[in-house]
């Protein structure tokens, strides 16, 4: 069961990147934490192309897809670091989860397939959790704009479940595999922002930014990397069920639950104990759909 440990790595690994960001990337702009993570991403895992043998893949579906992927979640993640920055983690974050739902709704649009009865229950405790999570972050936390990062990840959410699906096109459909669809997409990831990043009226800053915080934007990219790496492997991997994106992106939404615990500590997040609770919910949906498969 390579695609469920896969998909726990993935999960810690984003909780990790979120916790970073927000310790010690506050101040850098959302657009040169976005770039940068992919721009180290596609340098750390760049050198497997020499040793992954790369043949009978559909390039022109590839690509379409990389570059669409590509342009959509540059979107959700200048939201989403955004969000982290200004607002809790574990007022915002947890609406992350309902990724699963329009995931859903994609497979059945684009691949004719839904998942079975008990993976849909194990969904439902999944975001059902991560509902009491924001609930009662939105009661104890001390801004009244807590609403508006929840609001945030949720725009995140919807474009995501699109562009997980895609993924499942680029390394099924078109042959590409895990490894040479992370390459092709941190590559081109990174040129997409290159315009904006050296030519744009900002530039001067985001360079400087990009200078002074560079180690912590090597790691976070480290993170960032070995987090997508593993997700898209995962879905590989579990390439036997024509609604792979769905459980492999549902596990990796335990990443909600690392990065609440976590944050409860570093940031002394209030509301703590309810949040643990509802946490437990969501390990038990992650629990369902892992055994639904």
């Amino acid at each position: 069961m390579q695609w469920i440990s896969l998909s726990l790595i993935a999960a810690f690994f984003y909780a990790l990147r979120y916790i970073f960001v927000k310790k010690y990337l506050s101040q850098a702009s959302s657009l040169v934490i976005t770039f940068s993570v992919r721009f180290f991403g596609a340098l750390l895992i760049a050198p497997l192309a020499f040793v992954i043998e790369a043949r009978g893949f559909n390039a022109n579906l590839l690509m379409a897809t990389v570059v669409a992927t590509s342009v959509l979640t540059a979107v959700s993640s200048v939201i989403q670091f955004y969000s982290v920055k200004n607002y809790d983690i574990s007022a915002s974050l947890p609406f992350l989860s309902f990724v699963p739902f329009f995931m859903a709704f994609w497979v059945y649009v684009i691949h004719g397939a839904l998942p079975g009865k008990y993976c849909l229950a194990g969904i439902f405790l999944l975001c059902s959790g991560a509902y009491i999570i924001g609930r009662q972050n939105a009661v104890h936390d001390r801004a009244p704009a807590a609403g508006g990062g929840a609001a945030l990840f949720f725009i995140s959410a919807i474009i995501l479940g699109l562009t997980t699906v895609l993924d499942k096109t680029a390394i099924e459909s078109a042959g590409a595999g895990g490894i040479i669809y992370s390459i092709c997409w941190n590559a081109f990831s990174a040129l997409i922002f290159c315009p904006l990043f050296f030519a744009g009226k900002n530039s001067k800053i985001y360079i400087s930014q990009f200078k002074s915080h560079f180690l912590h934007l090597f790691i976070q990219g480290f993170f960032g990397i070995t987090a997508f790496a593993s997700q898209m492997l995962a879905v590989e991997y579990c390439k036997n069920s024509a609604s792979n994106v769905v459980y492999v992106k549902s596990l990796t939404m335990l990443q909600i639950f690392f990065a609440v615990a976590i944050s409860s500590v570093i940031f002394g997040e209030r509301g703590a104990g309810a949040r643990i609770t509802a946490s437990v919910l969501m390990i038990a949906g992650a629990a369902i759909i892992a055994a639904a498969k």
